[in-house]
């Protein structure tokens, strides 16, 4: 093929986007209920505090329990994903989701904020079990990091309007602001989930997925369930640099605020920009990135990915005082390019990993238990890294630092044989 005829297809290799037809409800879905997400969780805070009587450190003590009692859930969502199919497990997890944030319009007590935190928390958790099991089961491998990457772009896209709009409906902070950016969350995942349940993904072609049958008796079984997961030794390797890799994801946009402010002394809207950046980056490079390095080996894409963040919190340390304005505002802007890079390659690469190493009949308790390794490192690293800010620049970024080097020593025991291209 030549001509015009070929030019879309080679502008959408170069651009890293995978042949979406068919997909529209997914993409639509992964907008969609990004965006409530998006609305309303910047506000999440301030709306308990407009609507309670509940102060703010028992708040944040009832969404941490809520995040703590939901961890566990995430290994008992691995059989439910594997029985239930991935397909529909996505839709019960919006509908949870739906529920939970119903829910708090009614909550008027730390109990009733723990009790809906954990439903929507428990919501997420078997979200991310299922949706990259789905993933891997509709799409043949060489098109699912473009997948995990395209994905990951649109809920960026959907989380950063969100915000914006966010910022602007509720500046007043008022109530009933409050109220109708929870119920617009709730309609959001309530859309997602009828989108969803209509949409009949394709399964791929039997000969790209089953091996052929042997042509001599087959060994005994290997051990089944939960037994055969943590029997395999690289899963375990990535899971342990998973919680490092998410310690380092999540630590600039939750702390680079407070950082800025109170440790540099510059104006907020600095950190605003900061972050503002770093989503509209990911948005526009996710998926031509992921296409141009999808030719590397995983492992050495995870080393990159370490060693970027490592970069990036070293600028991050230089920007401290006593440096210079244009020192720290240079220091800032490319410990944030670096960041954002290092952001860009992993996200895509540890997931498909997950979906490289599990076998089809075991996906959905290997991504549980991998959405354990996340949400362990999501409960650990505000309490963690707020603990190291108060103690000092050098504490925190050290810290980071230390992360970023040591899962950068294990990516070597995880790549798996076929993920190698």
């Amino acid at each position: 093929m030549s001509g015009p005829a070929a030019a879309g297809p080679a502008r959408r290799e170069r651009l890293g986007l995978p042949r979406a037809r068919g997909a529209g409800p997914l993409l639509t879905a992964a907008l969609v209920d990004s965006l409530g997400s998006g609305l309303f969780l910047p506000y999440a805070l301030l709306y308990f505090l407009d609507t309670t009587r509940v102060s703010l450190p028992v708040i944040g003590l009832a969404l941490s329990a809520a995040a703590a009692l939901a961890l566990p859930c995430s290994a008992l969502f691995g059989p439910l994903v594997d029985r239930l199919g991935a397909h529909r497990s996505v839709v019960l997890a919006n509908l949870a989701q739906a529920a939970g944030f119903l829910g708090y319009l009614q909550a008027d007590s730390a109990e009733r904020i723990a009790a809906f935190g954990f439903l929507v928390t428990a919501g997420q958790n078997l979200f991310w079990a299922a949706n990259g099991a789905l993933v891997a089961q509709v799409w043949e491998p060489d098109d699912r990091r473009r997948w995990f990457g395209l994905l990951r772009a649109v809920r960026n896209l959907g989380t950063g309007v969100g915000a914006l709009l966010s910022s602007t409906l509720a500046a007043d902070t008022s109530p009933t602001d409050g109220r109708v950016l929870a119920a617009a969350n709730a309609a959001s995942f309530l859309l997602a989930a009828a989108l969803l349940s209509h949409w009949h993904p394709h399964d791929p072609p039997a000969a790209a997925t089953e091996p052929a049958p042997p042509a001599f008796p087959p060994p005994a079984p290997a051990p089944r369930g939960y037994r055969q997961v943590l029997a395999d030794r690289r899963f375990a390797a990535l899971n342990a640099a998973t919680v490092l890799f998410v310690l380092c994801l999540l630590g600039p946009p939750l702390i680079l605020a407070v950082y800025v402010t109170r440790s540099l002394g510059q104006p907020a809207w600095v950190a605003g920009a900061l972050l503002a950046a770093n989503t509209a980056l990911v948005v526009v490079l996710q998926t031509p990135l992921t296409e141009f390095l999808r030719v590397h080996r995983s492992a050495r894409l995870l080393r990159l990915a370490a060693g970027l963040f490592a970069v990036s919190f070293a600028l991050f340390w230089a920007a401290a005082p006593p440096r210079g304005a244009v020192w720290t505002t240079l220091s800032l802007a490319t410990g944030l390019a670096c960041y954002t890079a290092g952001e860009i390659v992993c996200s895509p690469v540890l997931t498909d990993l997950v979906a490289t190493l599990a076998p089809a009949h075991l996906r959905g308790r290997y991504f549980a238990l991998n959405q354990t390794s996340w949400s362990l490192a999501a409960v650990v690293t505000p309490t963690l890294l707020t603990r190291l800010l108060t103690a000092g620049p050098a504490a925190l970024w050290a810290t980071l630092l230390t992360a970023a080097a040591i899962a950068w020593a294990l990516t070597p025991a995880i790549e798996a044989p076929t993920a190698r291209r």
